[in-house]
């Protein structure tokens, strides 16, 4: 209200264009520093103290999105503070963003694979599926990204088997 920040209500200000693009630049900073926190968060010394009641459930259920130390989400939505210093929210896309993640969270961890079978061979698979995080509560060094796969397939920490076993769970889901 005061103008320290860029966020603001009135679509004037920036455009409706602004207003609508910045979701999924958002989005992408989102992501950014959530797989780059989160391999931080898995380092020895930091995990022992705050992740590492995160990964206590490593058979995962919608509960587990919100089993976290409190220092952790902290740190996994400090990144919005800058941001809003340097660039224009509009309030309505950040309550959108703040639902985007919700749901996305709660879909990493629901232990059951929500996305349908063709969606590993469509253009969408850049996304995350429950099946990507679930081997991240089991295997536990890899598969870091949150909402999309771009960082742990450019960094190599993509557990090499992802498709394979993603495959397997929808093939198997229409055997049942």
């Amino acid at each position: 209200m005061k103008g320290y920040t860029k966020i603001y209500y009135d679509t004037s200000e920036y455009g409706l264009f602004m207003s609508l693009i910045s979701f999924f630049v958002l989005l992408l900073i989102d992501d950014t520093w959530f797989y780059w926190t989160h391999r931080l968060l898995h380092s020895p010394k930091i995990y022992k103290h705050i992740h590492k009641e995160h990964h206590k459930s490593i058979d995962v259920n919608p509960f587990t999105s919100m089993s976290f130390h409190v220092i952790e989400a902290i740190i996994l939505t400090f990144w919005i503070l800058p941001v809003s210093f340097i660039f224009p929210i509009y309030v309505p896309t950040l309550i959108l963003l703040q639902l985007w993640g919700l749901f996305d969270n709660v879909k990493a961890h629901l232990g059951y694979e929500f996305y349908p079978s063709w969606w590993n061979k469509s253009v969408l698979k850049f996304m995350t599926s429950s099946t990507h995080h679930n081997m991240h509560h089991s295997q536990f060094n890899g598969n870091y990204g949150l909402h999309f796969r771009f960082w742990d397939k450019l960094l190599g920490t993509e557990f090499k088997d992802y498709e394979e076993k993603y495959d397997n769970i929808k093939n198997r889901s229409k055997l049942e």
